[in-house]
């Protein structure tokens, strides 16, 4: 659980803020580009778009977010602290005691259905190798599911599709 709440931010850190990123940050941010990756217990979200002209780029760069092999440690320490600040943000929050406290009424303790919740000793833990081992067991062909939108003919979606999880095992 530590490893999923650090992964995503790694991930995205070692993909756009490398300095050999196809696509950096801010060139996202000037093409009108999103990436995202959200972790859950029970899946993973995930979600790329651009202007079609962009496309190809968006593509690539996620790609290297599925496969990337490099986490520097400065990502990864700035992925702990993002996870840290999130789970104190959660513990001041209403609406995430309340569904803490019905998750707890409504599940056993060691339910998997269960929002992890790590301890920063846990947190701080968390190595690259971790983080890739995650990425590696849950990110797999076999567990995907894909979702095209917009103004795209079916073989070219196929394409986009076939080109962004290539690189990716087949799982279980």
């Amino acid at each position: 659980p530590p490893a999923s709440l650090v992964a995503a931010r790694s991930l995205i850190h070692a993909t756009f803020m490398a300095p050999d990123a196809a696509l950096s940050a801010d060139e996202l941010v000037d093409i009108g580009g999103m990436v995202a990756l959200l972790p859950r217990p029970l899946e993973i979200l995930g979600m790329a778009s651009a202007p079609a002209k962009h496309m190809h780029r968006i593509v690539t760069s996620a790609q290297r977010l599925l496969t990337v092999r490099d986490i520097p440690q400065a990502f990864l320490e700035d992925a702990i602290q993002g996870a840290k600040q999130s789970i104190a943000a959660a513990d001041k929050d209403s609406q995430a005691q309340n569904q803490e406290a019905l998750f707890d009424y409504l599940l056993e303790p060691d339910s998997p259905l269960k929002p992890p919740k790590p301890s920063a000793e846990a947190l701080e833990s968390v190595k690259a190798e971790h983080v890739l081992a995650w990425r590696d067991r849950h990110l797999v062909r076999s567990r995907l599911l894909a979702c095209v939108a917009g103004r795209v003919d079916a073989p070219t979606a196929d394409r986009i599709v076939d080109d962004l999880f290539s690189a990716l095992p087949t799982g279980d």
